[in-house]
């Protein structure tokens, strides 16, 4: 009985060293045993799942692209941020504040001009209050304290942090 040969497709699946891998050589093997029909069978399988892979490497080189340029956008925007900014800040203790209401402070930012961006920060938790800021006049933002709650909020002294910067 004469074992017929697989044919030769061009691909070998070898290690590192140029070695058959032991799943070569059981397919080998599994081939070798086949009869003609049962291997061009199996080869048509194998085609079929490459080219899946294929289209599946495709579809993920495409996410792979649109992700990256969503990052250089997102980079592009970052690159965009103000290299420096003003800055001021002052101690603060804010008033208890009640569900709704609001306070405001003025902190000196020394070159703030109207028509600059605005932020703020202050140095404790602010436990659900919402902190905004915008340069009122020259030299000055204002920082604003707004209560959104159901329930009043009274945080204790601490220092509060405007910056200014010119909008890109």
């Amino acid at each position: 009985m004469t074992v017929p040969q697989p044919p030769n497709y061009g691909v070998q699946l070898t290690d590192e060293k140029g070695r058959p891998t032991p799943y070569f050589l059981k397919l080998l093997g599994e081939l070798c045993q086949s009869s003609p029909a049962g291997i061009d069978a199996r080869v048509t399988t194998l085609e079929s799942s490459v080219a899946t892979l294929q289209t599946n490497t495709t579809t993920l080189d495409a996410t792979v692209a649109s992700q990256g340029t969503t990052l250089a956008g997102h980079t592009t925007h970052l690159n965009a941020l103000p290299t420096s900014r003003l800055s001021g800040s002052t101690a603060y203790n804010p008033p208890n504040l009640i569900a709704g209401a609001t306070t405001t402070t003025t902190v000196t930012v020394t070159g703030a001009t109207l028509g600059m961006a605005a932020e703020a920060s202050f140095s404790l938790d602010i436990t659900g209050l919402i902190l905004t800021a915008y340069v009122d006049s020259a030299n000055s933002v204002t920082c604003v304290l707004t209560n959104p709650t159901a329930g009043a909020i009274d945080i204790a002294n601490g220092t509060i942090h405007a910056y200014a910067w010119n909008p890109a």
